[in-house]
């Protein structure tokens, strides 16, 4: 799939023809100064599962991967935590019909 062009330069990813609610799914990259912002904004179960294999990506190393998912346990309290090669942030919000995950990627040197 090719993204769209969403709001202020994002790039999205979206399933527009999710016939229950559950299944629907959008996903949206921004910048923000020197960090780069993923949003995970899903109906249901099967959204989440792209975000798991997202922290499983070959961007990431096995160690990272880990963090993720150690992360993602907490992220209603917005857990920070600092790679060798990146500070990511995450934070996590559910209602009873969406779930959004943000993930913002820092790298070390940024101001």
């Amino acid at each position: 799939m090719s993204p769209e062009n969403g709001q202020g330069g994002s790039l999205v990813f979206e399933n527009r023809l999710a016939t229950y609610p559950e299944d629907h799914w959008r996903i949206e990259i921004w910048t923000e100064r020197k960090s780069v912002v993923v949003q995970f904004t899903v109906g249901g179960e099967y959204g989440m599962g792209l975000a798991r294999e997202f922290f499983e990506c070959p961007l990431f190393e096995r160690d990272e991967s880990a963090q993720f998912y150690e992360m993602f346990s907490d992220a209603q309290n917005g857990p920070l935590t600092r790679t060798h090669r990146f500070t990511v942030g995450m934070n996590f919000k559910e209602t009873p019909d969406l779930r959004v995950l943000v993930m913002k990627f820092t790298t070390p040197n940024a101001a």
